[in-house]
């Protein structure tokens, strides 16, 4: 869990060097706006972050604007720009990316849990929890696009444009509405023929940003050219000149692992506690083993079995034990995470791939047939040194 946890929440960083919000915690800023399991801690102004997002930015390579706040049955509605393809490495399975306003790209697993598919409608609900208790907004958002699977955040998220996010709040622009009034008598007009619309660009995305410099966004995600001075001051310099907040995704990483580390080590800790009392109880039981069967070995020496061919026998019993115990554990373990994956990935969306072997078990798996063989190393000396005469006597 902890290794896929760490894998998990790295690949979900995306590369993003800062994050700008609103003024608040930057671990909740990290959570909410790359990991999608945390409420936002404000929303900001374009106006604000504008300097950000214009494309000659001798500093920025991706600038990211997201806006969260709405959901449809638990799964987060994101308005963001197709510039977030850069970030995720992502890729359209089935459809299209959004041409107009109230068209969305689902991911792959919201598009599996909620049965969604392309041509689908439903309306958004305001607030990120489905309690039943969030205001239902008018319009039908329609699925245009399916993604691949990523193995990222994405797969639970539905995305669409800043322009749908206007628009479920009320907050569309009068020349959107007389656009859409226009495509629709244009389609009735032309019932005979349809037209594809001209997919908008990221730079006119970014530009239709720009020009509505008083709507609100929730955050920027940030990533560098390169890393300068210039950079590295950057945090300090956006959280004492601005009004908004910058947080660092590694840093507020770092110390969300050094909270959940302190558990992770203590469980390892217990773990190499219990693998010393395996050892000696693999030890104790074939003394015992020893004890109750020497008649039975002497009798292997006397039909001509070698002091090494017990020893080895010994050894055996042994690493036989051993691989009992690892094959019932890792069955045991991988079923515990199965289970886990259906508790965790219904409140936050985090997939633990259950059988996926790792790295750690070949560790594990080593370890233990050392540690079996080397708890088996006395008793199979004591009956490598068995006097056999003696033992068939007193028996």
């Amino acid at each position: 869990v902890n290794q896929q946890f760490q894998q998990t929440m790295e690949k979900n960083a995306a590369g993003v060097h800062l994050i700008l919000a609103a003024k608040g915690s930057p671990l909740q800023s990290v959570l909410c706006n790359l990991y999608h399991v945390d409420n936002p801690t404000g929303n900001i102004s374009i106006d604000e972050v504008k300097a950000f997002l214009n494309p000659k930015h001798p500093l920025i390579k991706n600038a990211i604007p997201l806006s969260i706040g709405d959901s449809y049955r638990a799964h987060r509605i994101v308005g963001t720009t197709k510039e977030i393809q850069e970030l995720y490495t992502i890729e359209l399975d089935q459809g299209n990316w959004w041409r107009t306003s109230n068209e969305v790209v689902v991911g792959a697993q919201t598009a599996r849990d909620l049965s969604l598919e392309l041509g689908h409608t439903f309306q958004s609900t305001h607030g990120l929890l489905d309690d039943g208790m969030g205001h239902t907004h008018d319009g039908e958002l329609r699925v245009v696009g399916i993604l691949s699977r990523s193995g990222s955040v994405i797969d639970n998220l539905i995305l669409t444009s800043f322009k749908t996010i206007w628009a479920v709040h009320g907050e569309a622009e009068a020349s959107d509405d007389h656009e859409h009034h226009h495509d629709h008598d244009h389609d009735h007009d032309h019932a005979d023929h349809t037209h594809a619309e001209p997919q908008k660009s990221d730079t006119d995305e970014r530009g239709e940003l720009l020009s509505n410099p008083q709507k609100a966004i929730t955050s920027l995600l940030l990533t560098f050219k390169n890393h300068n001075h210039q950079t590295l001051n950057m945090m300090r310099s956006i959280n004492e000149n601005s009004t908004v907040m910058a947080a660092n995704p590694a840093w507020e990483l770092n110390r969300l692992y050094n909270m959940v580390g302190v558990g992770a080590d203590i469980l390892a800790y217990l773990a190499w506690l219990i693998a010393a009392v395996s050892v000696i109880s693999i030890f104790l039981s074939l003394l015992q083993f020893l004890r109750t069967r020497k008649y039975e070995l002497a009798l292997l020496r006397v039909l001509g079995s070698r002091p090494s061919g017990v020893f080895s026998l010994v050894i055996m019993e042994g690493i036989m034990q051993v691989v009992v115990g690892l094959v019932i554990g890792l069955l045991v373990a991988h079923l515990g995470l199965y289970l886990s994956d259906r508790l965790v990935s219904d409140a936050y969306h985090f997939h633990v791939q259950a059988w996926r072997p790792n790295s750690t078990e070949a560790f594990v798996v080593i370890v233990a047939v050392v540690l079996g063989v080397l708890a088996a190393f006395w008793p199979a000396y004591l009956a490598y040194k068995t006097d056999v005469s003696k033992t068939l006597q007193s028996a």
